[in-house]
């Protein structure tokens, strides 16, 4: 998703919308939630797997490092005249403006 917003900003783009980017997964990390069948994160393993004590140390530091990269992207959005929207009826990401679907829909 982040290689795909940087690709928008340097290709010129003036808005982006995220679509199915909920983050909804942190939720419940062990437990996955795609609308498909097939193989998912679980290929990863779980916490549960984890050698370390503390299960949701490496889980929290990697999505700090996550979180930080959608802030400097959305600054990086700014300084270039691209807005991003996030049009997600849900879910745990929460820097970028919330939009509704349907209204971005009905602007066209």
């Amino acid at each position: 998703v982040q290689t795909a917003i940087m690709l928008a900003i340097y290709m010129g783009f003036k808005e982006v919308v995220l679509l199915g980017c909920d983050h909804n997964w942190l939720d419940d990390p062990d437990t996955s939630n795609h609308f498909y069948e097939g193989k998912t994160a679980e290929h990863l393993g779980t916490l549960a797997d984890s050698p370390i004590r503390s299960q949701y140390l490496p889980l929290l530091t990697w999505v700090r490092e996550l979180w930080l990269g959608y802030e400097h992207l959305s600054r990086l959005a700014d300084l270039h005249g691209t807005r991003i929207v996030n049009a997600n009826a849900g879910g745990r990401l929460d820097t970028f403006e919330r939009v509704a679907y349907e209204d971005l829909l009905s602007e066209q």
